[in-house]
């Protein structure tokens, strides 16, 4: 048998591993230590609601044609499922995903801003009613929807306000990471298509660029939507940019892999990061760069697979 070393062997190493950490941290029943209850009547944030399962949620990915079969299929398959509507955004049209076609050309990052603000107004223009909050990811995020409506359903959807990994921006600012999503209230939705898109007071950037994420957060302030606090009660992040493995590994000592030592991720980051297993919420919401087949194995490992005398 033939091995095969090198850079992508240990990045697809170190991705799987990624994903069977998440079971332990997406699942509550997998960590003894941790006692959560799903039929409590009050979260670890507040007063939930009855019926906090019927909080419609509608769901944007940003996505590409070339990712159709490897990413978006996917999550139409897993989590996707369990959005109220689910909606795709790329350059091309299609009814299958369904996938809105956006004007901008290629597929760099330079054009994430603009695919970014065409697609917002359209949610705005075809589906401001019938929903009471919004999230968008990339189209390599894995989001537990049980757990971000059980999140959810604490806050209020009247409020302008939205939730994310928070980032810092330059000066006093914020923003949330684009690649696990953030999610916003109906009201904040639409404040920040009508206000924010048009430019209103300087409070938008153009459409060309990249750093979609850092200009939402610039927009989102600008017109008076708070960037909320995701993490639970004992500090621990409900999204996770890096992937859940590489926020459990993140700053281990010796170093464990490429996630160990991120100068870049500890300087902007928005709250200090916490170590280890308490770097990530047992209630998580959201993982990044998960392809297809991780995705997969998530949906399985959280939903379908039973831990021996962990009933």
């Amino acid at each position: 048998m033939k091995l095969i070393h090198g850079r992508k062997t240990k990045r697809c190493v170190l991705s799987l591993v990624g994903v069977f950490l998440a079971l332990f941290l997406l699942r509550p029943d997998c960590l003894p230590s941790i006692q959560i209850s799903w039929s409590q009547s009050e979260s670890d944030d507040g007063l939930v609601e009855p019926g906090w399962e019927d909080l419609r949620i509608f769901c944007l990915v940003l996505t590409q044609p070339k990712r159709k079969m490897s990413h978006a299929i996917p999550i139409k398959k897993t989590w996707g499922r369990k959005c109220n509507q689910l909606l795709f955004v790329s350059t091309k049209e299609d009814e299958e995903l369904p996938s809105i076609g956006v004007t901008a050309k290629g597929e760099s990052r330079e054009i994430l801003w603009q695919k970014s603000r065409e697609a917002w107004q359209y949610i705005h223009d075809h589906h401001r009613d019938g929903f009471d909050w919004y999230i968008r990811t990339d189209d390599d995020a894995y989001v537990v929807m049980e757990n971000l409506r059980y999140f959810l359903a604490s806050k209020k959807k009247e409020d302008l306000i939205a939730y994310g990994y928070k980032f810092k921006r330059k000066g006093s600012g914020a923003y949330f990471s684009g690649g696990p999503g953030y999610v916003m209230t109906r009201p904040a939705m639409i404040q920040m298509v009508t206000q924010a898109l048009p430019m209103k007071n300087n409070s938008c950037l153009p459409s060309g660029g990249q750093f979609e994420d850092w200009k939402m957060g610039q927009c989102l302030e600008n017109v008076g939507v708070t960037l909320g606090d995701d993490r639970d009660v004992e500090g621990r992040s409900r999204f996770f940019p890096l992937n859940v493995g590489g926020h459990i590994m993140f700053g281990a000592n010796p170093p464990i892999g490429p996630w160990s030592n991120l100068t870049w991720f500890e300087k902007i980051t928005f709250y200090p990061p916490r170590l280890g297993f308490q770097c990530c919420s047992p209630s998580g919401i959201s993982t990044h760069y998960a392809n297809g087949y991780q995705m997969y194995l998530l949906e399985y490992a959280i939903y379908h697979l039973r831990i021996y005398r962990m009933d």
